[in-house]
This record gives C-alpha cells, structure tokens and sequence, in this order.
C-alpha cells in the first residue's frame, strides 16, 4: 500500500516533466496518468475508510462530510485550472504533480505519530495496572 502514493507522486512528476518539456504527443499524458489513477483507486478507499473507522456510529454522516468535501475540493481546483489553461497539458500535469508533495512530510508526521502513542500506551497501561488493595492482607486467594 505504501507504493500507490509514491506511484502518484512519480507519475504527476513524469507528467509534469513532459508537459513542461513540450512533448505533445497524447501518450505523454495517457500513460502518466493512468499509472497517477491507478495509485488514486488505490489511495481513496482506504483513505475513506480509515477516515471512517473512528466514528462507527455516524458513519453516514462522516461518509457524506467527505463527499461534500472531496466535491468542494473538486470544484475550487477546476476553478484554479481552468483559470490557468494555456491550451497545454502543463497546468493540470503540475496540479498532479504537486499534489503528491505532501506524501514525504505526510508519512514522516504519521510514522512520528504512531511511535509517540505507542510510546504514551505503553506507559498508561503500565500506570494504570494496579489492583484493589485486599481487606485481607495476609490472605492468598
């Protein structure tokens, strides 16, 4: 699973890298992303679904939380990239591209995560053994 991400980020690099170099040929466009939406099938339902696993309960309304803000999120970058269409694939193979620059710092911050409340369970639970102190305290049970 680690690899959909880093496939996204090469794939919008390899897009943008052709785009920017003036390479026109329709291939240069298809075969980056299609391995781009590729890594995107892979990352989008397991990212819903850790998104959900916390809120059992409401998990229809955090479903349509995140519909509502995948489609904001959709309109606003359209927005962005109509806005800078000059006519070649650059704009939205830069979009593409940028959008996996958060994955490194991402990672990082969540592997910090994970060790400090790994770190914090171990030394609550620890803390927090403790037995009912015995009205007999001489007697074995």
């Amino acid at each position: 699973m680690r690899a959909a991400p880093a496939s996204r980020f090469v794939a919008g690099l390899a897009a943008a890298g052709l785009a920017w170099a003036g390479v026109a040929h329709w291939l240069a466009v298809v075969l980056p992303f299609t391995v781009f939406l590729f890594g995107t099938a892979l990352v989008i339902p397991n990212a819903t679904a850790t998104a959900l696993s916390p809120f059992p309960g409401m998990a229809g309304t955090v479903s349509s939380l995140l519909g509502a803000m995948s489609f904001a999120g959709g309109a606003l970058l359209s927005t962005l990239l109509g806005a800078a269409f000059d006519g070649t694939a650059r704009p939205m193979a830069s979009a593409a591209a940028l959008t996996g620059i958060p994955r490194l710092p991402l990672r990082k911050a969540a592997r910090a995560w994970k060790s400090l409340t790994q770190w914090w369970s171990a030394r609550v639970s620890s803390a927090w053994r403790w037995r009912a102190p015995s009205p007999w305290p001489g007697a074995k049970w």
